[in-house]
């Protein structure tokens, strides 16, 4: 089964959601979205976030490889750029963005999910490639500045 391709444009966010789920594992739903500070549809975008990128199973617990990642403490938001940029599909864009710049990179990037999300609608498309750009520009800002 796919997994769903996300709608979770903070980096930041993501790694909050997954450090709550992960002190707290037999956390609600509810609480996380209060202790957050996003509403229930937001606490499933991010949950889902975390999901596709291997923080945590269909469940909400903690994977294998997210306990590794999160004992490295310092070294958590590498570990995600890491998964993100060898992610098949995200791993695409984000060389193309390297390559190419921003010179065409979101009709890339819309073409590229539809290929691999037929059965998604135009809007959600927009939706997906938005997450995918913003987590592309915060490597890329990272790399920067590094």
């Amino acid at each position: 089964m796919k997994k769903l391709l996300p709608q979770a444009n903070s980096l930041d966010v993501i790694i909050e959601t997954f450090k709550y789920c992960i002190e707290n594992p037999s956390y609600r739903k509810s609480e996380l979205a209060d202790h957050i500070g996003y509403n229930l549809r937001q606490a499933d975008y991010y949950l889902n976030a975390c999901i596709y990128l291997d923080l945590l199973d269909t469940d909400g617990k903690a994977t294998e490889y997210s306990v590794k990642l999160y004992g490295l403490n310092e070294q958590l938001r590498l570990g995600i750029y890491e998964r993100i940029m060898n992610d098949h599909l995200i791993g695409k864009i984000f060389t193309h963005y390297l390559v190419f710049s921003r010179e065409g990179l979101k009709e890339f990037a819309y073409k590229e999910v539809a290929l691999q999300y037929p059965e998604y609608g135009e809007a959600v498309i927009r939706r997906r490639v938005s997450t995918i750009l913003s987590w592309c520009e915060e490597i890329m800002t990272f790399v920067k500045f590094a």
